[in-house]
């Protein structure tokens, strides 16, 4: 078990060093992408799962996991999808429904297989890059941490919307970070400018790309 450190002020890395992690500082450099390949350059298992600090995955999860490499994988199975069950709740924080999101979380450790994104980073691309087949699993994880309340959202949409905006201003045509961007302020609110970004990543956008039937669903959202 590895966890990166990106400037926690509480107990953190002392009760995952506890816990038998092996615990890496790394400075905060507003990449998500680049603090999650500093704990794969640290990784020497044959495959990875990764979570963010506030997903849980119960024992019956955690069984079905082992279970995925029991029998030999495929050589040019690089990775596994699960699904990721993220709980929504009103403008006062009560929990309302939950959105259930398809998320690679289980992948070989391959020196080109690496997050890109410095916001909702993915391995996917390097996968294709490689030519490897991605399988499906009922793997599920809860993304159950997260602060809803008024202020807790409203720190997140802060930080989200400056990382999207540093990431446009990388890749100005990155249909994903304006997809992101466009989703991101759907949840705020912010209707006019989230139409903007989610038709300009439609423009953009590969038929077969996994979010052009999400961003059909934010555009009806917005309209409505």
């Amino acid at each position: 078990m590895i966890v990166v450190d990106t400037g926690s002020v509480d107990d953190t890395k002392q009760i995952a060093v506890s816990y038998g992690a092996r615990v890496y500082d790394f400075p905060w450099c507003d990449s998500f992408a680049a603090a999650r390949n500093e704990s794969l350059r640290r990784a020497t298992a044959d495959w990875i799962f990764w979570m963010d600090a506030d997903d849980t995955i119960d024992p019956i999860n955690g069984a079905k996991l082992r279970q995925l490499l029991q029998p030999p994988v495929a050589s040019n199975t690089l990775a596994f999808v699960a699904q990721v069950c993220c709980p929504l709740s009103d403008t006062d924080g009560h929990p309302t429904t939950e959105v259930v999101v398809d998320h690679i979380k289980l992948f070989r450790r391959h020196p080109s297989i690496r997050f890109t994104g410095r916001i909702h980073e993915q391995v996917l691309g390097t996968i294709r890059t490689l030519g490897g087949e991605v399988a499906w699993s009922d793997v599920q994880v809860k993304h159950s941490g997260a602060d809803h309340t008024p202020d807790g959202r409203q720190r997140k949409y802060e930080r989200d919307l400056r990382l999207l905006r540093l990431e446009l201003v990388d890749d100005p045509d990155s249909t994903f970070a304006l997809f992101n961007m466009g989703m991101t302020l759907v949840d705020k609110g912010d209707y006019e400018p989230a139409l903007e970004a989610l038709c300009r990543s439609l423009q953009m956008a590969s038929p077969g790309e996994s979010h052009v039937r999400k961003i059909y669903a934010l555009l009806v959202q917005s309209f409505i």
